[in-house]
């Protein structure tokens, strides 16, 4: 299962991770909506726009999947993740948070119940771990704003420039949808690629 929603929109982030919350809310956000409308709509108003967070997480994912250098898991997932037009930024488990850690720290223990922490992100040297695996997805805001803003035109020549027309002040609330499908498409890959790494399992196939 795979399950995403907007952990954070602007400088506002939700005070809870609650995937059936993000069901019913309007912007597919993790908590905090209110908040977080009141982000956009200040956006919007400001003829600006507002970056967001997706938080995804997948749920029952076999250990196994993935390869320790050209199909790596990690690589496979984040590459996904930033095609989606507006994603800049990608992380998988603590993130950029592991690199202020410290080995003892960052290391996800285990005793004969599994792990005892996932700082890994449910995917350890390119393969899943059988853990869950927890992505980030960070959206610039919407270029295509109504502010005036310098350009140069088609003869080199600075310039000021208003848009008209069609403006999204956050891209990252559909991006969270984009995030979920982008994830299961790589995770199918996944499972199809492993179904043909053991040779008992080309003859179970192939027959």
């Amino acid at each position: 299962e795979v399950l995403s929603g907007v952990l954070g929109i602007g400088k506002v982030i939700s005070d809870k991770v609650d995937f059936e919350f993000a069901k019913e809310s309007q912007i597919y956000a993790l908590g905090n909506e209110e908040a977080m409308k009141e982000a956009v709509s200040k956006a919007r108003s400001e003829h600006d726009s507002v970056g967001a967070v997706v938080l995804s997480v997948a749920k029952g994912v076999p250990a196994g999947l993935g390869e320790p250098l050209y199909d790596r898991l990690d690589s496979a997932l984040a590459a996904a993740l930033m095609g989606i037009n507006g994603v800049k930024a990608v992380e998988i488990g603590a993130g950029v948070n592991v690199s202020s850690m410290l080995g003892s720290a960052n290391n996800d223990e285990m005793d004969e119940l599994g792990f005892l922490s996932n700082n890994a992100g449910g995917i350890l040297g390119g393969i899943s771990s059988g853990a869950e695996i927890v992505l980030k997805s960070h959206f610039k805001p919407t270029p295509s704003i109504f502010k005036e803003q310098k350009t140069l035109n088609l003869r080199g020549e600075a310039v000021d420039f208003e848009l008209r027309g069609r403006h999204d002040p956050c891209i990252g609330i559909r991006g969270s949808v984009v995030a979920t499908a982008m994830i299961r498409l790589v995770l199918a890959d996944m499972l199809l690629i492993n179904a043909s790494t053991k040779l008992e399992n080309l003859k179970k196939i192939y027959g």
